[in-house]
Formats: C-alpha cells, sequence, structure tokens
C-alpha cells in the first residue's frame, strides 16, 4: 500500500519541478533582455495549464505593482513577455541589434490570455547556417534563442556540430580524420556539403573548428531544450567521403549531379546507393554517434536531392531512397523537409 501512498505526492512534486523549471528559464531569459534589477523590480511570473482543447497559452495581467508574465510553458511566458514589449511599450527585441527600450515606470496590462494558434512554430533554414551564422559565438546564441523564444518557435533547426558526428561515424568504417579533409568543406560552405552540392571547397577543415562547434552546439540545444524547444538534428542522407568508397570498393555508388559547375575534386560527390546494406549500417551509425553527444527529439532532417536530379525518376526509385534515409534508425519520429 505504501507506493500507493507516495504515489500522489510524487506526481506533485514532479509537476512542481516542471513548473519550476519554465519558470526559471523564462526568468533569466526576462534577466538577460531587461536587465537582472529591473526584472526583478518589475515581473513576475505564473505558470497555468494548457486551454480545453490543449492548447498552450500566454497571458499577461497585474498584481502588486508588477507586471504578471502568464504561460503553460517557457515559451508561453517568453511569448507574453515579447507580447508586452511589443503591445505596451512599443518596443521590439528584435535580432538586429537585440535590444529593448525600457521606461522608468512600466505600465501595468489588463488580464487577459491568448491560446497558441498552431502547435508548431519552425525556424531557420538549413542555408542559413553558411549565410549568416558559419562564424557566429556563444554570445550571439544565446540572444538569438531568447528572440526564438519570444517569438513562439518551440521547432528551430539546430545544425552546428554535424561535423563531429561525420567524424566519428566514419572513425568507425576506418577513414581517417585526415582523409576527411578532403571531404569536409570550409565552413562558409558547410550548408552545401553537408546536401551534398559538394566537397572540400574552402577547406581544409581543422580539428579544433569542429570541436569548438561541438562545443557550441552543446550550449545551443541545452538552451534550447530548457525553454521547451524540439530542436531539429541531421541525418545521414548518403553522402560519401572519396577515402571510403577507395576503401570500400564493393560499396554501391553513384555521383551526384554537377552543381554549380564546381571542380572535378569538389564537385561530383559520392552518394551511396538506398539498396546497400551499407547505406542502414552507415545510417544506424550516424544517429547513435550524434545521440551520444546530443540527445534527440526524435525529429531529423536531411535532402539527398538539393537542387539535384536523382540518378533515376521511377517512382520506384525514389521511394526506396526515402525509405533507406528513414529506416536507418528506430530513433527517427518526423522527417522534416523543407521547400
Amino acid at each position: 500500500m505504501m507506493p500507493r501512498c507516495l504515489a500522489p505526492a510524487t506526481l506533485i512534486l514532479l509537476i512542481a519541478a516542471g513548473v519550476a523549471a519554465d519558470n526559471k528559464a523564462a526568468e533569466g531569459l526576462v534577466k538577460r533582455v531587461a536587465g537582472e534589477e529591473r526584472a526583478a523590480k518589475w515581473f513576475r511570473f505564473e505558470t497555468i495549464d494548457k486551454d480545453v482543447d490543449g492548447k498552450e497559452v500566454m497571458g499577461l495581467g497585474s498584481q502588486d505593482g508588477k507586471v504578471v508574465l502568464i504561460g503553460s510553458g517557457s515559451i508561453s511566458l517568453a511569448s507574453a513577455f515579447n507580447w508586452y514589449l511589443n503591445d505596451y511599450l512599443n518596443t521590439t527585441y528584435d535580432w538586429s541589434t537585440y535590444e529593448a527600450i525600457f521606461p522608468e515606470v512600466l505600465p501595468l496590462p489588463p488580464s487577459q490570455n491568448l491560446s497558441r494558434v498552431v502547435k508548431l512554430s519552425y525556424h531557420l533554414n538549413v542555408c542559413t547556417y553558411g549565410y549568416t551564422l558559419a562564424f557566429v559565438d556563444w554570445p550571439y546564441w544565446e540572444k538569438h534563442i531568447d528572440w526564438m523564444a519570444m517569438q513562439g518557435i518551440n521547432l528551430p533547426l539546430a545544425f552546428l556540430g554535424q561535423e563531429k558526428v561525420i567524424e566519428r561515424t566514419f572513425t568507425r568504417f576506418n577513414v581517417s580524420f585526415e582523409e576527411l579533409q578532403h571531404f569536409i568543406s570550409g565552413p562558409a560552405f558547410l550548408p552545401w556539403f553537408r546536401m551534398g552540392n559538394l566537397q572540400a571547397w574552402g577547406g581544409p577543415i581543422t580539428q579544433h573548428w569542429i570541436d569548438a562547434r561541438m562545443d557550441l552546439q552543446m550550449k545551443v540545444l541545452s538552451r534550447m531544450r530548457s525553454m521547451g524547444m524540439k530542436p531539429v538534428l541531421p541525418a545521414f542522407a548518403g553522402f560519401l567521403p572519396p577515402a571510403f568508397v577507395q576503401k570500400h570498393p564493393e560499396a554501391k555508388v553513384t555521383q551526384s549531379a554537377d552543381w554549380n559547375n564546381f571542380p572535378g575534386e569538389y564537385g561530383s560527390v559520392y552518394l551511396l546507393e538506398s539498396v546497400d546494406p551499407m547505406f542502414q549500417n552507415i545510417g544506424k551509425a550516424f544517429i547513435e554517434e550524434q545521440t551520444k553527444l546530443y540527445g534527440t527529439d526524435h525529429i531529423y532532417q536531411c535532402d539527398t536531392y538539393n537542387e539535384m536530379n536523382p540518378p533515376k525518376s521511377d517512382l520506384d526509385y525514389l521511394a526506396a531512397s526515402s525509405k533507406a534515409v528513414f529506416s536507418a534508425s528506430s530513433m527517427w519520429q518526423t522527417w522534416l523537409l523543407q521547400q
């Protein structure tokens, strides 16, 4: 009988811990944006249940001269803060300045709640990690993740640090880091390397860079998850380093279609055929190594034919290719594709 008596108390403790974690994450965000003194003086936090339809809820109110930020989770609380800034202070925390302007005395809002309209809000593009984010560091990411949370984003693309996963994966198949330097591109071109459009261009990549991006990815994922986000991670799309093909001549490979006329050693990336049993072996190894490093929220993104025509256009071939990617690990639940 004792476990039954303890169960309700245990449940209450777990719920309380969840509420405390939501509040702590949101409080940290408000302190970073508003400053610790202003956050303590003017804001308090209230966590509530989702609405009757199971939707997340954000709200505003006031109590004892303070602005009350109301939400059913960290993202909702952060969104309520953004709502207050926009509608009551006429200021925007944008991704150009990451600054908000506060008056000396803050107006108190009336009590009001809003339910979330869509369940998931996705953010970032695979190419953004080259165009915009190739060289940014943790201070930038910390501000940008705050901005994401304030916009209600809960499904961000998290593509940092995957070259460490590639390194660890192909080590299992007897490919050295020095050999991978003839495969992995330089930092500014990594999105197109990851999609098989090019290889080694702008390289060679260094071990220091790969290890530093791994460390940064760990920080980014920790903060995203603390805010209640579900980061989207990469999966194995089928692209192979030249050294792997040399060491495994039995592998069934084609070469990706030429993309933007990159010269020989930088273009025509090797692509492992989906029917080859090695596709499953490498795909599983990739997810295993990535999960060891970064955990998983079971949502993955990869693209085998980005701006390239497949070797064959018949539907059976394309279906087999997609099935090979998706079935490479039991970790998969959702495959996210961008158009």
